[in-house]
């Protein structure tokens, strides 16, 4: 018989309706509500909202199957079904048919089989091998041995346009209600106090944590809306979370239960899960104290064993400002928690991390190593978001290791070598002759982002402004992918220093003028020069390509015109191109700048033509000098 402790939520009179024994067990109190709870199936017509157990409607199940339906239709048209599931299970046919996603597929496949994942947890660490697969060129692959996927997948893998039919849309339990459910010997499935018999799943709290921690991650995947499938995979992890708590603590099996139901009821509800690990930390503390006084033992005491630290190789192979981002994500992590890990990186920018004291050269080969793909998807709500880029790469790590790592200092982490300190500049060596004051110019950038790039004709009216005053020496990348214009009245440096020597010339330069580029975010990291500011100089000129709040520094001069103009009144336009070029990116020359002004015979962005003027960025150089912080080439030094 139940008892007043017993009542965890009220109960909707239509439920006793239902001709099904556990109902009946349940009216005539012969069920805890706490039984009842553990035999509750996705497919019931019930369920608890809140601290109320409701009946779900026809109207609500049909508005679920909408919802869902339209996600999974999303998801379909996306990949055709190819899951990493899919993929590891006809392992070598994949890497025999695309042979690029070997080395990615076989470094995820380890942790994969090291961690014994399964299911969902298996698609979302193999989600990288499945974008590379759709994104190769189809072409003269031979898919025959691949015959036995469903018919979708092999039409989205020949490149075609998938069009989704009503019965490629299987929906799950928690949509498709039984009018009716019956249930024999209900009295009989409760005979073990300790198992939970919907799955047979063991009670076990920290496996509810672990199950928590990935719907978080899943989450944080939907609300990119890259990933519209993460949610359900989400409420799948949220649903086990509850089973396995629902035995010994069934007020939290509630609040896990009643947030799950929130996210499958709301189609852009997001809630804050990470409140759960208080409360189960709370709770096992609590088990642990229960069983100590049971068990009654002197506690025997055992040698400390040593202590060994898990391995991780971080993995980015995008450009140097990105790279120096991930300088400060790897700088916070290890001071919080180099006593559990080794971190090193693999990256295209190697002189960026030269001297770096957080590093620890790790062989990738070794099967202890964890390799983690970094990423900042917080990028995709950067408009609307409330965080900087130096925050992207902490938070993805902090998702994927469920920990919390705390933000350190707000710019990115260079480290020179005391010899480099003493070296005198490129200026002075090969030019001046002498320790002169000089500022660096970049007009122009790469190719692939020319609605990056500033006015060069401003760039020279800037020069000429300050003839005799200040010292110009330009600088940028030379080749195939780059491109700058050349200026009059300038040291003429662009394709004349590595990525280290570009590094250790902005650390003599009084400032730097640039688009939002390497350069900006190198400003902020550089350490501080005898005898200068604390911190670099530097003109921002950004337009209204990015969002000010996701790459502004505070002590920079960011010339922007977000809010002032249709394409980017809500933050950034984030275009990619002025005008399409051949370099085989359609992505990029579909991503075109939408507002543009004829200048000198060619197109250029109407941002920076009248938003980010020469004279514009002449009063932001001014502002450094009128307090002295700077003093003019001309000018005697204190």
């Amino acid at each position: 018989m139940s008892t007043e402790k017993d009542e965890l939520f009220t109960i909707d009179p239509l439920l006793y309706q239902f001709d099904d024994n556990r109902v009946n067990l349940l009216k005539s109190k012969e069920m805890t509500q706490l039984e009842f709870m553990r035999l509750i199936g996705m497919d019931d017509p019930w369920e608890l909202h809140g601290r109320t157990l409701k009946v779900i409607t026809k109207d609500e199940q049909n508005k679920r199957k909408i919802q869902y339906e339209k996600s999974y239709t999303d998801f379909l048209k996306k990949t055709g079904g190819l899951t990493g599931v899919i993929v590891n299970k006809y392992h070598e046919l994949f890497v025999k048919i695309y042979p690029e996603i070997k080395k990615q597929f076989d470094d995820i496949k380890k942790v994969v089989e090291k961690d014994n994942c399964q299911g969902c947890t298996l698609n979302q660490k193999m989600q990288p091998v499945v974008e590379k697969i759709l994104t190769l060129d189809p072409k003269e692959r031979d898919l025959t041995s691949l015959s036995k996927l469903d018919p979708l997948i092999i039409k989205k893998l020949k490149g075609e346009e998938i069009e989704v039919k009503q019965d490629d849309i299987k929906l799950p339990p928690n949509i498709i209600k039984k009018d009716v459910p019956l249930l024999k010997d209900s009295k009989e499935l409760l005979s073990s106090p300790t198992i939970i018999k919907s799955g047979d799943t063991q009670n076990c709290i920290m496996c509810a944590r672990k199950h928590i921690a990935k719907a978080i991650s899943l989450l944080n995947e939907y609300k990119t809306g890259k990933y519209p499938d993460s949610k359900w995979l989400a409420i799948g992890e949220l649903s086990l979370a509850e089973d396995h708590v629902i035995v010994e603590h069934p007020n939290l099996a509630e609040q896990i239960r009643t947030e799950r139901l929130f996210i499958m009821e709301n189609e852009e509800f997001v809630p804050n899960l990470v409140k759960f690990f208080a409360i189960i930390d709370e709770a096992d503390q609590q088990d642990n104290f229960k069983l100590a006084k049971v068990v009654q033992e002197t506690p025997v005491v055992k040698k400390p064993q040593k202590h060994e630290k898990r391995k991780l190789i971080l993995k980015n192979g995008q450009a140097p400002g990105d790279i120096l981002m991930l300088t400060a994500c790897v700088r916070d992590f290890v001071k919080a928690y180099g006593d559990d890990f080794l971190v090193d990186v693999r990256t295209p920018c190697d002189p960026i991390w030269e001297n770096n004291p957080y590093l620890t050269e790790l062989d990738e080969k070794d099967p202890s190593v964890e390799h983690i793909e970094m990423e900042y998807p917080i990028i995709h709500n950067s408009n609307e978001g409330a965080y900087h880029f130096i925050h992207g790469f902490r938070l993805w790590l902090e998702d994927k290791l469920d920990l919390k790592i705390p933000q350190g200092q707000f710019w990115g982490d260079i480290h020179f070598s005391k010899e480099e300190l003493g070296w005198v500049s490129m200026i002075q060596e090969h030019h001046t002759k002498k320790d002169t004051p000089f500022w660096l110019m970049c007009a122009g950038g790469k190719t692939d982002y020319s609605a990056k790039w500033w006015i060069p004709e401003y760039a020279q009216a800037v020069v000429d402004h300050y003839k005799d005053k200040i010292l110009f020496a330009q600088v940028g990348g030379s080749g195939e992918g780059h491109s700058h214009y050349p200026l009059m009245n300038v040291i003429d440096l662009v394709g004349k220093t590595d990525l280290r020597m570009l590094m250790r010339l902005a650390y003599h330069a009084d400032g730097i003028i640039c688009p939002i580029t390497f350069l900006m975010h190198l400003a902020a990291a550089l350490p501080q020069k005898p005898g200068k500011p604390i911190r670099k100089a530097c003109v921002v000129t950004a337009g209204g390509r990015e969002p000010s709040n996701f790459t502004c520094y505070t002590h920079h001069q960011y010339l922007h015109t977000n809010g002032c103009m249709k394409c980017c009144d809500n933050g950034g336009c984030w275009k990619s191109r002025i005008s399409v070029i051949e370099d085989g990116d359609d992505h990029k020359n579909g991503e075109l700048c939408e507002d543009t002004v004829e200048l000198n015979g060619r197109m250029v962005q109407r941002c920076m033509a009248e938003g980010v003027t020469a004279d514009d960025v002449i009063r932001a150089v001014e502002k450094y000098y009128i307090n002295g912080n700077l003093k003019y080439l001309n000018e005697k030094k204190n």
